[in-house]
């Protein structure tokens, strides 16, 4: 059973939808408007709208849509369709922080999360977790140089 209440008509239930289009309907014809297929129209559209799109398109040497593009732009553009940005420069802190830090702290410290703002590093101990500590302020700003402002706020350093 529907929704609204039905009428029944002739024979024919109808519900108060179907009652007002035949009676716009009937209106329509006597003041001499023809029905029309909607489906013809809607084919007719999409023919004219791919000749335009084929006129208007550009030839192969002027770059048209369907031409090879570089893969890096069209990563950069899935990435920041999608959402990914964020993820992909969560990646990028934790894969270069041994070529960024010194050599001493990349061998006893690895990068083990990105929590919101804060960079997680696992040490080997915890005099190692002291210095990180101690010189935090000078490792944020090294990421912030190589990987870029905002990436990074604060480091949050523990020992295994």
């Amino acid at each position: 059973m529907s929704a609204q209440p039905e009428v029944i008509i002739q024979g024919v239930e109808m519900d108060s939808a179907m009652l007002l289009l035949n009676r716009w309907r009937k209106i329509s014809e006597t003041k001499g408007f023809d029905r029309v297929d909607a489906k013809l129209i809607a084919k007719a559209k999409l023919r004219r709208d791919a000749r335009r799109v084929a006129e208007e398109s550009p030839s192969s040497a002027e770059g048209a849509p369907r031409d090879p593009k570089p893969l890096g732009g069209v990563f950069t553009q899935l990435s920041n369709r999608y959402g990914w940005e964020s993820n992909l420069s969560a990646g990028r802190v934790l894969a270069s922080w041994e070529s960024i830090v010194p050599e001493a702290i990349g061998k006893t410290c690895k990068a083990e999360a990105i929590d919101g703002l804060a960079l997680v590093v696992r040490c080997e101990n915890k005099s190692w977790v002291a210095q990180i500590k101690l010189y935090e302020k000078q490792l944020v700003e090294l990421l912030c140089e190589r990987l870029g402002e905002g990436m990074v706020v604060s480091i949050r350093a523990v020992s295994r």
